[in-house]
């Protein structure tokens, strides 16, 4: 197995809470973490992740069983999650509430058309990913297995 020859420490580098927040997020709410858009240093971010992934790994999955953080879809390498298509059952139900100006709320037609994903625990215990605790708990929620949109799909 080769030996890991240049540590975060060896080399200086520190990380604070925006990089932390980045790599669980996939945000960089106060520019303090590794940029957004065409400013977003990938490589710094993957070190990063490389050297902390045991420590957020352990602290998300105490506090978001049956999930994974952003970084760990983003750099570890793994099959994509499957598209599904939901039943009507799966569909979140619309709240009884008037309309705005009696018009269809858009987002919900939208979010009808949009694809659905496999849920993070769906793609954990199919990929036999999940802890001993993280299977308890989703034996006491099996509404975590439930599909959800592209929207929502990174979300909790």
């Amino acid at each position: 197995m080769p030996r890991r020859i240049r540590t975060a420490r060896r080399l200086g580098l520190t990380y604070g809470d925006g990089h932390r927040l980045h790599l669980t997020t996939g945000f960089d709410f106060f520019q303090d973490g590794f940029g957004e858009g065409a400013n977003f240093r990938r490589d710094d971010a993957a070190r990063a992740w490389e050297y902390l992934r045991e420590e957020l790994l352990v602290e998300w999955i105490t506090d978001h069983p049956c999930t994974r953080p952003w970084a760990w879809w983003e750099f570890e390498d793994h099959p994509p999650r499957r598209v599904v298509k939901p039943k009507p059952e799966d569909f979140p139900q619309e709240r009884d509430r008037p309309r705005p100006w009696g018009k269809a709320v858009p987002w919900w037609d939208e979010m009808r058309r949009a694809k659905w994903y496999e849920s993070q625990a769906a793609y954990l215990r199919r990929h036999d990913l999940l802890t001993r605790a993280e299977a308890d708990y989703l034996e006491a929620h099996p509404e975590l297995l439930k599909p959800v949109t592209g929207y929502d799909r990174f979300c909790l």
